[in-house]
């Protein structure tokens, strides 16, 4: 599978799901590899309007959520 194919899989399960989703959710969920979910993370999350992120440290473990942004335009 590309490259593309994979953040395009990442970016429709978040459509799908409702709220707020860990990193290792989508990882489970979508069984696309985890550098893949890393890179997307880093590259198309933290800097696009479209996508609403946050870092939870619950227990001394720290959790990175995502879901869709729900002020964007439709």
């Amino acid at each position: 599978m590309k490259h593309l194919d994979y953040w395009s899989k990442i970016e429709n399960y978040l459509e799908r799901s409702e709220g707020w989703v860990d990193i290792e959710q989508i990882i489970r969920d979508t069984n696309v590899p985890r550098w893949v979910v890393e890179q997307w993370f880093k590259k198309i999350a933290l800097n696009s309007s479209l996508y609403e992120v946050k870092i939870v440290i619950f227990g001394g473990k720290q959790y990175r959520m995502v879901r869709l942004n729900g002020r964007r335009r439709v």
